[in-house]
């Protein structure tokens, strides 16, 4: 369900290139022949132009890194606006509702692997385990992109024409940060990744930081002040809605 008001409005507006930073890391065999879509994808890139690539190495690190930088501005708004510490509880483990789609067996495997990853490799492969990229396309990878997915469709299916929902579906990358889940989800993940920070002799920063401080961060989540405006079009709404929904139907099979 969508985050109540104010968050909701302080999200919508600093966050509204979300989509576009996604867009930007999609190769070109993703986004088909309309023109439109190869148009807005161009524009995501010139927005973006630092950003890495789904298919290349160093993507894994810098989506744990660019929703790092989400969950510290959502924090700063949720202090600045002095609203309920309930709207950030981010999951311990997998909620019971989303059952259906990943069981206990696949639980424990997932588990297993991921606690694995945080010992004994890289930040960069277990982001990419984690989204995940088109580097890692083993059984187990991609819980981040299938829990989009599921959401999106147990919201969906549950509550159709929902209010709630107006604005805030989860397999939308232009509306899903403006959902409550969404902020679950990922401070799930970040947990993760600060763990890996720990045991790597890292020191983890999760601190609440303004959304207008930009020169405080490691990779700038705004997009380039001469770059075109970006419209997220229906071709390359499907091309993100295809790679949620091929990791769920992996890995909830």
């Amino acid at each position: 369900m969508r985050l109540p008001d104010p968050p909701y409005k302080h999200v919508k507006h600093c966050m509204a290139h979300h989509a576009a930073w996604h867009v930007a890391r999609l190769p070109r065999s993703m986004i088909g022949l309309d023109p439109r879509d190869v148009l807005q994808w161009e524009n995501a890139k010139k927005q973006f132009p630092w950003v890495i690539p789904i298919t290349h190495r160093g993507a894994g690190r810098q989506f744990l890194e660019i929703h790092r930088v989400m969950i510290r501005h959502y924090r700063w708004i949720l202090a600045a606006e002095r609203c309920s510490a309930e709207l950030y509880r981010p999951w311990k483990a997998l909620p019971g509702f989303l059952n259906a789609y990943f069981d206990a067996h696949f639980r424990e495997r997932f588990q297993t692997r991921v606690e694995h990853l945080i010992h004994h490799t890289s930040d960069e492969i277990l982001g990419s385990f984690l989204e995940s990229t088109l580097l890692d396309k083993s059984e187990l990878a991609g819980i981040h992109n299938a829990t989009h997915g599921a959401i999106g469709q147990l919201e969906r299916r549950k509550h159709p024409e929902h209010p709630g929902l107006d604005d805030a579906h989860m397999d939308d990358l232009s509306t899903a940060h403006h959902n409550e889940h969404f902020w679950n989800l990922h401070g799930w993940i970040d947990a993760f990744y600060k763990r890996w920070q720990i045991i790597h002799g890292e020191d983890p920063d999760d601190s609440a930081l303004d959304p207008s401080d930009t020169a405080a961060l490691p990779h700038r989540f705004t997009p380039e002040p001469s770059s075109l405006s970006f419209e997220f079009t229906l071709g390359l709404r499907d091309a993100v809605a295809a790679l949620f929904s091929s990791r769920l139907s992996i890995m909830s099979k």
